[in-house]
């Protein structure tokens, strides 16, 4: 069979019709599909990466609130001593004093109280030392209970002269503060009488 020239060139236009029929649907769809999977992926990696930087900045805010929250308990907690018994306290004075120079007698310890303080809940021991000794060993003893770790209050002191210049006595009424909780600080400050560690000399001097 002899094909003339117009058969011919409709062939040839139905060969070149199905070669693209063909090549959309066998190479352009697949692809257009696959590109658009990669844009649907990569839109959903965009939100991933948007969420994982959004959680970041969320982490980071969260931990400056922990750092503060944390710092601003330490400070609550600050000056309390934590889980002790009234032995511990006992053998802190008793290191204290068996370092010092001047004479205690009848101290006493009462047992931990508990107090509660803007929803707090601590314990209290008041503790009574009365002391003798020169006005310096004496003013050493209430430094080096200054300089202690842990909280301890003053809540009265009484000096009195024995008549000589260089000897008195002095009656200390002390207040320490526990809490049962491990995070309470040991490195602690103090409150004091202001005027305790003001005078430089012995105030029973005779001039």
């Amino acid at each position: 069979m002899t094909l003339n020239k117009r058969e011919k060139k409709l062939l040839l236009i139905l060969v070149l019709f199905l070669l693209i029929v063909f090549s959309y649907i066998f190479i352009i769809e697949p692809q257009r599909q696959r590109i658009d999977e990669l844009n649907s992926q990569i839109i959903s990696n965009e939100n991933r990466v948007d969420e994982i930087n959004k959680a970041k900045k969320n982490i980071i805010v969260l931990e400056e609130k922990y750092e503060l929250l944390t710092r601003q308990i330490q400070e609550h907690l600050n000056g309390f001593f934590g889980m002790i018994e009234q032995e511990d306290i006992i053998i802190v004075f008793d290191n204290l004093i068996s370092k010092s120079n001047v004479d205690v007698k009848d101290i006493s310890f009462s047992e931990f109280q508990e107090e509660i303080l803007n929803s707090l809940t601590y314990y209290s021991m008041n503790i009574h030392l009365p002391i003798k000794g020169t006005y310096k060993d004496v003013r050493e003893l209430l430094t080096s209970i200054e300089n202690y770790n842990d909280k301890i209050l003053i809540k009265s002191l009484n000096l009195s002269s024995l008549g000589n210049d260089s000897i008195v006595s002095a009656e200390l009424s002390l207040k320490v503060m526990k809490i049962n909780d491990k995070s309470a600080s040991s490195n602690s400050k103090y409150d004091w009488i202001e005027n305790v560690n003001t005078f430089s000399g012995n105030p029973f001097n005779k001039r």
